[in-house]
């Protein structure tokens, strides 16, 4: 094929607040062994919880790309943030990517999360984030709380797979039974 690059990854917004991706985007990524590059970790600075202090950050100037707290949804996800910083003894921004880089341990193909620190110190603690060894109970919980419906048509043929194959999913393999 000369003349074409191989496709060697995929990038796209995915978070704990911004999960769409493992609907098609990251199944995909894992089927064709391509990379997924993770921009927004930290929803523009949501997970940090600082909007709720009255900081900007990256409100301003930004706009409608960064992520606020829109729905009840989201309020969760950052209380469970902010709570689990309090049991790690860590910032919410460690906490975040952690959750992240725990996801992408789980991962049959690279996922790497593209941080954008707007100082050292941010850099700083973006990096801290490395060394945390992260509990399967919160990776749990906070996977819980930010889950995601699957939509259609994968909650149609979650219905429909019982009937569909006899009802004893033991002797297949059914390609999608959750959010991943």
């Amino acid at each position: 094929m000369r003349g074409w690059t191989p496709l060697v990854g995929v990038q796209f917004e995915y978070s704990l607040v911004e999960r769409s991706a493992e609907r098609e985007l990251l199944p995909m990524a894992e089927s064709l062994g391509l990379a997924a590059l993770l921009w927004s970790p930290l929803a523009g600075g949501l997970l940090t919880g600082k909007y709720r202090v009255g900081e900007k950050g990256r409100l301003e100037g930004m706009g409608r790309v960064i992520r606020t707290e829109k729905t009840a949804h989201d309020t969760q996800i950052v209380d469970a943030v902010l709570l689990a910083t309090k049991e790690l003894g860590r910032t919410p921004a460690e906490v975040a990517l952690a959750w992240t880089r725990e996801r992408a341990r789980r991962a049959s193909t690279a996922v790497i999360p593209i941080i954008g620190p707007r100082t050292v110190e941010q850099l700083d603690n973006n990096l801290s984030a490395l060394d945390i060894a992260f509990p399967d109970e919160l990776y749990d919980r906070l996977d819980q709380v930010s889950s995601i419906n699957l939509g259609v048509p994968f909650e149609v043929n979650l219905e429909t797979y019982p009937k569909l194959l006899g009802g004893d999913l033991s002797r297949v393999d059914v390609p999608i039974t959750k959010a991943i």
